[in-house]
């Protein structure tokens, strides 16, 4: 799981893209499992994709590979 802060959402959306497709390049480089994103009570988010489309429940690193 990761916590994304409050101020998450007052980013540009190309801006979320890219920091959400850093955190989950890295953390899916060495044993690829599936990334979720949380806010402060833990409830699963909705994440935007490269392709500009929402992601709900886990992304992986295929989602984010447009960016490499």
């Amino acid at each position: 799981l990761v916590q994304l802060s409050p101020t998450f959402g007052e980013l540009a959306a190309e801006d979320q893209v890219l920091l959400l497709g850093q955190v989950v390049l890295t953390l899916t480089e060495v044993d690829g499992r599936p990334v979720q994103f949380v806010d402060g009570a833990l409830t699963p988010l909705s994440v935007p994709l490269p392709d500009g489309r929402l992601r709900d429940g886990p992304v992986t690193r295929g989602d984010y590979s447009p960016l490499t």
